[in-house]
C-alpha cells in the first residue's frame, strides 16, 4: 500500500465532520449576502463580494484537496523493497547543489558539514551567486566542489542550471544554504526514484527557530500545508517542489530545457513544466533537512512576495486551467495553488470594511434584524478559525497576526506581475535585509492602525445604530491590535549593519522563459 509518510496525517472524526459541513456554512452564509434585500452601500457591498469570493475560494481548495484525498483508497506506489535493491544494485549518482546567494559564512557552513557527511555515495557542490573567495576557500577546505557564475541571471534558477553543467551525475538534490540535512536525507528520498516515471521527490521544509515570533508565525502557517495539503496533493499527482529538501531526476529536468528561468518561484514553474511533460512528482512527509524561517518583517515579507508572485505568474501567463496537457485534477490543484494569493484583496478589504463604517457611516450590508445577521455571519466566520485548531490543534497569535499582515506583500506581487516591474532578488535568510528599508514594508499596516484606532474613536460621535458600530470597533481594535502585535515582534531582530557579502540586485525585468519546444510526452 502507499507508504503512509506520502499521504496526509489521518483526519480526526471531528476534523472529517467539520470539513463536510464546513461547505453547508459557506452556503448558508452565501444565501444571505447575496441577497439583494440585504446589500447596504453599493461600493462597500461590492468590496464585501470580492472579500469573499477570493476567501471562499482559498479555503474551498484546502477542503478540496484533503477531502479528495481522504476519500481516495491508497494505491501501490512505492515498495521499500524495490528502493533497497536499486540503492544496493543500481547505485545511482547523485549529486547535492547548496546553492548560496549571500547568506551568513556560519549559516553556510553548517549546512555544507551535514551535507558532506551523508552516508550514501554523492558529491556536494555549492553554487555561489553570493561570488565570495570566503565560501570558495570555506568549500576547499571540505573538498567540494566550487561553482562561481559570471551573472546572476535568473537568480536561483539560472544558478541552479548553472550548476548542472558542471555535473554528470544521474540525480541532484538541492538544499537551501540554511536547510540542514539529516544524514538519512538522500538514502531516504533517493530510494523512491526506482520508478523511472518520478521527476522528483520533495520532502518538507522544517524551522529550528519557532522561538521568534515571524518564525513561529511562519511555521504554523505552513504545518497545514506540509501535514495535509501537499501530502493530498499526491493523489492527484500534482505535489510540486518546493525549492528546497528536494531530489530531481536530471532526464526530467533535461527533457524540458533545464529549471525554469524566472528570477522568482522557479520550483513550482518547473514542477507545472514537468507535469505538462508527463512526469510524476511525490511528496514525502517526512523531515529530512531542518532550517530557518524568516525571523524579522523584510525577511517575511521577501519570502511572501516571491511565492506570491510564483502563483501570480502563473495564472496571468500560463493559467493551469487552460492547459490541455494536466490532467483534470492536476488543473485544479495548481489554480488552487495560483488563486490562494488572491487572498491578500480579501484580508485588505476586511481590514478597510470597518473603516469605512465608522468614518463614512456606510455599511455593506443591512441588518435589519441582528440574530438573522449572526445566524448567517458567526458560523462562517468560525469556518476560518476552528479548522487550523481541528487540524493541528491550535491557533497561534502568530500565526493569526503573520498572516494578517501579509497582503500588502501579495498586493505588491499582483501589481508588480501586472505591470512587470523589475525583481530584485533576495534570499529570506539574507542580512542584507536592513532596517533602513523598514517603512517601505510596513507603511501600509502604519496607515491601517492609525486609522482603526481613529475610527474606534470617532465612530461613537452621532451614533445611529448601536449594534452595527460596536461590532465596526471590535474588528478595528482588533486589527489595530494584531497589526501593532506584528510590528513591534517583526522589528525585535532587524540587522542594523551592513553586511560585506551581499547579493548583487537583479536588473532584469522577469522574463518567462518560452516554453520548451521538446514534443510533450503525453500518457
Amino acid at each position: 500500500m502507499l507508504d503512509r509518510k506520502t499521504r496526509p496525517e489521518k483526519l480526526s472524526n471531528a476534523a472529517l465532520v467539520f470539513l463536510i459541513l464546513a461547505p453547508i456554512i459557506v452556503f448558508n452564509y452565501l444565501v444571505f449576502i447575496l441577497n439583494p434585500h440585504n446589500a447596504g452601500n453599493s461600493i462597500a457591498y461590492t468590496l464585501q463580494l470580492i472579500a469573499d469570493f477570493f476567501s471562499i475560494v482559498t479555503v474551498s481548495g484546502l477542503w478540496v484537496t484533503i477531502l479528495l484525498d481522504a476519500l481516495t483508497p491508497a494505491h501501490q506506489q512505492h515498495s521499500p523493497t524495490r528502493a533497497r535493491l536499486f540503492l544496493q544494485e543500481d547505485k545511482p549518482t547523485v549529486d547535492v547543489f547548496i546553492p548560496v546567494a549571500g547568506e551568513p559564512l556560519a549559516m553556510i557552513e553548517k549546512t555544507l558539514k551535514a551535507a558532506v557527511a551523508m552516508p550514501y555515495p554523492h558529491g556536494v557542490i555549492i553554487l555561489d551567486d553570493g561570488k565570495s573567495d570566503t565560501v570558495k576557500e570555506l568549500a576547499a577546505r571540505y573538498k567540494v566542489d566550487y561553482v562561481r557564475r559570471p551573472t546572476n541571471k535568473f537568480a536561483k534558477s539560472g544558478n541552479i542550471n548553472y550548476g548542472l553543467s558542471h555535473s554528470k551525475a544521474e540525480f541532484f538534490a538541492i538544499l537551501d544554504a540554511d536547510f540542514v540535512p539529516k544524514p538519512v536525507f538522500l538514502m531516504s528520498l533517493l530510494g523512491y526514484m526506482e520508478d523511472g516515471q518520478l521527476a522528483f521527490v520533495q520532502s518538507p521544509q522544517s524551522y529550528s527557530n519557532t522561538h521568534n515570533f515571524i518564525a513561529r508565525g511562519t511555521a504554523a502557517a505552513q504545518e497545514i500545508f506540509y501535514r495535509y495539503v501537499l501530502p493530498a496533493k499526491n493523489s492527484s499527482d500534482s505535489a510540486f517542489c518546493v525549492g528546497t529538501n528536494v531530489i530531481f531526476r536530471r532526464r526530467a529536468i533535461d527533457e524540458i530545457g533545464g529549471m525554469f528561468e524566472l528570477d522568482h518561484s522557479e520550483d513550482i514553474w518547473t514542477s507545472l513544466t514537468l507535469h505538462e511533460h508527463g512526469w510524476h512528482s511525490l511528496f514525502v512527509g517526512r523531515v529530512l533537512a531542518v532550517g530557518q524561517a524568516p525571523d524579522n518583517i523584510i525577511a517575511y515579507f521577501k519570502q511572501q512576495k516571491r511565492w506570491a508572485q510564483g502563483g501570480f505568474t502563473i495564472f496571468f501567463h500560463r493559467n493551469p486551467l487552460l492547459s490541455r496537457h494536466l490532467s483534470a485534477d492536476q488543473r485544479v490543484q495548481y489554480a488552487y495553488s495560483a488563486l490562494f494569493y488572491f487572498v491578500g484583496f480579501s484580508i485588505f478589504i476586511y481590514l478597510v470594511l470597518p473603516l469605512v463604517y465608522l468614518y463614512f457611516g456606510l455599511s455593506p450590508v443591512r441588518i435589519t434584524t441582528s440574530f438573522a445577521w449572526a445566524y448567517h455571519y458567526i458560523p462562517y466566520l468560525a469556518i476560518f478559525y476552528a479548522l487550523p485548531i481541528l487540524l493541528i490543534g491550535r491557533l497561534s497569535l502568530a500565526a493569526v497576526a503573520t498572516s494578517l499582515a501579509t497582503f500588502s506583500a501579495y498586493i505588491e506581487a499582483f501589481l508588480d506581475t501586472i505591470l512587470a516591474n523589475r525583481y530584485e532578488w533576495i534570499t529570506t535568510s539574507s542580512s542584507s535585509a536592513r532596517a533602513g528599508g523598514l517603512l517601505s514594508y510596513i507603511w501600509p499596516h502604519i496607515v491601517i492602525i492609525i486609522l482603526s484606532i481613529g475610527g474606534a474613536i470617532i465612530g461613537w460621535f452621532g451614533v445611529n445604530d448601536f449594534v452595527i458600530t460596536s461590532i465596526n470597533c471590535f474588528w478595528a481594535v482588533i486589527n489595530a491590535g494584531l497589526l501593532g502585535i506584528f510590528l513591534v515582534k517583526g522589528t525585535e531582530r532587524l540587522p542594523v549593519e551592513p553586511v560585506k557579502q551581499a547579493t548583487a540586485p537583479l536588473v532584469a525585468k522577469p522574463k518567462l522563459r518560452p516554453q520548451p519546444v521538446r514534443p510533450l510526452r503525453l500518457q
